[in-house]
């Protein structure tokens, strides 16, 4: 699944045509906004979850990594920084 910015890209709209379009979206409905910032923390939390919980095993950090990709569409690069911003896990291959 992409990202609307993804897509926006795709489509030959530039970097400030799509922070415009998104200040729009944001003035035009701010519950919208209010929705998905509930919904990025509620996948900030349930990453968090998993890599603790499973860390204890072992592959909670893979486990993470696919859990943040399958929510958000990211690629794998997008994911494992993003895992490794919320969780604070220090990769040997940076």
């Amino acid at each position: 699944m992409k990202s609307i910015y993804q897509i926006l890209v795709e489509v030959g709209a530039g970097k400030i045509d799509v922070a415009d379009l998104l200040v729009r979206i944001a003035e035009e409905n701010p519950k919208l906004v209010e929705r998905v910032a509930n919904g990025v923390n509620s996948i900030e939390k349930e990453v968090q979850k998993i890599y603790s919980q499973n860390n204890i095993l072992g592959g909670g950090y893979v486990s993470a990594i696919k859990f943040y990709r399958q929510s958000t569409g990211t690629g794998l690069k997008e994911a494992k920084d993003a895992v490794d911003k919320i969780t604070g896990h220090q990769s040997r291959y940076n």
